[in-house]
């Protein structure tokens, strides 16, 4: 009897574990592509937007010199997650040209922070 208590208190604390993960992991990032030791940091910048009534689109477009390939992109979102969407609109890793679209939620704003990198 005891043991069997045991486990159904051990399976409780799991799955309760594992629903707070779940909460935790809903912020909106964008990691494309692998930082080796041979790539440098082409850009590290912070994108932000204050809160609007509407939900707009902004366009965060890059281009390097012909010859550099780009190997990863990354946009953390920094502070309170304020629910906006981050993708790559055109470009990207194996490219020497991005287009990255950042997109807030209605009445809400964001801060990046977005790096690219390559070789």
């Amino acid at each position: 009897m005891k043991l069997i208590l045991f486990v159904l208190a051990v399976t409780a604390v799991v799955s309760a574990n594992e629903e707070a993960n779940v909460k935790s992991s809903r912020r909106s990032e964008l990691n494309l592509g692998f930082i080796s030791f041979q790539d440098r940091l082409l850009l590290r910048r912070y994108v932000t937007r204050t809160s609007s009534s509407t939900s707009w689109s902004y366009f965060f477009w890059h281009q390097e010199p012909f010859g550099t390939r780009i190997t990863a992109i990354r946009a953390r979102e920094s502070g309170i997650s304020q629910s906006p969407t981050v993708r790559v609109f055109s470009g990207g890793v194996g490219f020497n040209t991005v287009n990255i679209e950042f997109r807030n939620a209605p009445g809400r704003g964001y801060r990046y922070q977005l790096e690219i990198w390559g070789r």
